[in-house]
């Protein structure tokens, strides 16, 4: 690891087994150097501030299966947390809203009850970026 690391001068992310019930910081801090280690679910806050004894900034990966720490950033960042990331989240927030458009469309036939649900169509536009592909049309569009 330590070779690679200095062949190509690579920012590393060491990955913790989550399988280490007692032994996370030993099994972790044998396989260094690292930049950073990345602690994927499950995982508890105390986990986290054990491995804050390393010395090395840490990644959460916080999920929303119930089996990772939902707390205050304050609160990781106190725990040696430096960067979160929320893989799932977004996925678990559109599932409820897909199935209620969905049964309304079934009940009702057409999307007359959801119209307060959807975001706007220039959301939808602006999101896909087609502002800046439509700039582009325009400056490079061909003379006819």
């Amino acid at each position: 690891l330590a070779d690679f690391a200095a062949a190509n001068a690579a920012q590393l992310i060491l990955v913790a087994s989550r399988r280490t019930p007692d032994g996370l910081v030993e099994n972790i801090t044998a396989a260094l150097p690292a930049d950073m280690v990345m602690l994927p679910p499950p995982i508890t806050l105390e986990q986290v501030a054990k491995v804050k004894e390393i010395g090395l900034p840490q990644v959460a990966v916080l999920d929303s299966s119930g089996k990772t720490p939902v707390v205050p950033p304050a609160d990781l960042e106190e725990a040696g947390v430096k960067l979160a990331i929320f893989p799932t989240a977004v996925v678990m927030a559109i599932i409820p809203a897909v199935r209620n458009l969905y049964k309304a469309i079934k009940e009702d036939g057409h999307l007359g009850g959801t119209m307060d649900a959807l975001a706007p169509y220039g959301d939808y536009n602006d999101i896909l970026g087609l502002p800046a592909v439509q700039e582009l049309e325009q400056k490079y569009a061909l003379e006819r």
